[in-house]
C-alpha cells in the first residue's frame, strides 16, 4: 500500500515539475515575441525614413510609441518624419514632448533642434532662432546648427550675429574634407559670409553718410 503511495506522489511531484517547466517556458516566449515584433517595426520605421517614406514611417513609429509613450528617441524619429511632411505642428508637438520625458543633454540637444526646425518651417523665425541658439550654446551644436541659424540672422538682417555663426561653421565644414556634404555646405557658408559682409559694410556706410550730414 506504502509503494502505490509511493508512485502516486512521484506522478504528482512529476506532473507539478512538467506544469512549472511548461508556464515558466511561455512566459519567457511572451515578452521574446513581444521583443522581435518591436525590433521588427523599429526596422522597418528605420527603413521607411532612409526610403523618405514617411508616412509608412509614422505609422510604424505611431504602433511603437502606443507600447512604449515614455521613450524620447521614438518621439524623436516620429517628429522628423512629421517635419519632412511639412507637418510641422505635430513635430513641433512630439519635439515639446521629448523635454517633458527626459532630461539626458542628448534628447534635449535633439528637442531643441527638431524645435528650431519646426518652427522655421512655419516661418516663426524668433523661434527657430532662440531653439538653435538653446542647442548650439547651451549643447554645443554643430556646424549644421551654426549654419542654420547665421541663415536665420541674415533673413532678420542681424548680420553682425550671422558672421559670427557662419565663420564657425565654415571652420568646421573645412576640417571635414573627405565628406563631399560639408564642402558643398562650406560654399554656401562662404557665400552667405559674403553677403553678411556686403550688408555690415553697407550699414557702416551708411552710418558715416549721417553723421558727416
Amino acid at each position: 500500500m506504502s509503494a502505490i503511495k509511493f508512485r502516486l506522489f512521484g506522478v504528482l511531484l512529476l506532473a507539478t515539475v512538467v506544469h512549472t517547466q511548461v508556464v515558466c517556458a511561455e512566459d519567457s516566449i511572451l515578452p521574446k515575441d513581444a521583443s522581435v515584433m518591436r525590433q521588427q517595426h523599429i526596422r522597418l520605421a528605420n527603413r521607411y525614413s532612409s526610403e523618405k517614406k514617411y508616412r509608412e514611417a509614422l505609422r510604424e513609429y505611431n504602433l511603437l510609441i502606443a507600447s512604449d509613450p515614455t521613450n524620447p528617441e521614438l518621439y524623436i524619429s516620429r517628429g522628423y518624419a512629421a517635419l519632412n511632411l511639412k507637418d510641422y505642428q505635430s513635430a513641433l508637438a512630439d519635439a515639446k514632448r521629448v523635454s517633458q520625458i527626459s532630461k539626458f543633454n542628448g534628447h534635449l540637444y535633439s528637442s531643441a533642434k527638431l524645435q528650431a526646425k519646426a518652427a522655421a518651417g512655419m516661418n516663426n523665425k524668433e523661434e527657430a532662432i532662440k531653439q538653435y541658439l538653446i542647442a548650439s550654446e547651451k549643447f554645443q551644436g554643430n556646424a549644421d546648427d551654426q549654419f542654420e541659424l547665421g541663415k536665420l540672422f541674415i533673413s532678420q538682417n542681424r548680420n553682425d550675429e550671422a558672421l559670427l555663426c557662419l565663420q564657425k561653421s565654415l571652420e568646421q565644414f573645412l576640417l571635414a574634407k573627405e565628406n563631399p556634404q560639408s564642402q558643398k555646405s562650406a560654399a554656401e557658408a562662404k557665400k552667405l559670409i559674403e553677403q553678411a559682409q556686403r550688408k555690415i559694410s553697407v550699414r557702416a556706410r551708411n552710418s558715416k553718410k549721417t553723421k558727416v550730414d
